[in-house]
């Protein structure tokens, strides 16, 4: 994978992990991500993105290495 890839998956990641850590209103609000906060709570809903955000930021460190 280019490394440009991976970095840009990493960074998508960082946003992600930001949003659910600061639990930015206008991202919980989006209607991609409010069919995560109406199926789980919102609380629930952070949990989930924090999780895919780590997994975005491993699966990009891991191909940038």
């Amino acid at each position: 994978m280019p490394p440009a890839i991976a970095l840009f998956i990493a960074a998508i990641g960082t946003y992600a992990l930001a949003a659910a850590a600061s639990d930015w209103h206008f991202f919980m609000e989006h209607p991609k991500a409010s069919l995560f906060v109406n199926i789980l709570d919102r609380q629930k809903a952070r949990v989930f993105y924090s999780v895919f955000g780590l997994a975005l930021i491993g699966f990009g460190a891991w191909h940038w290495f």
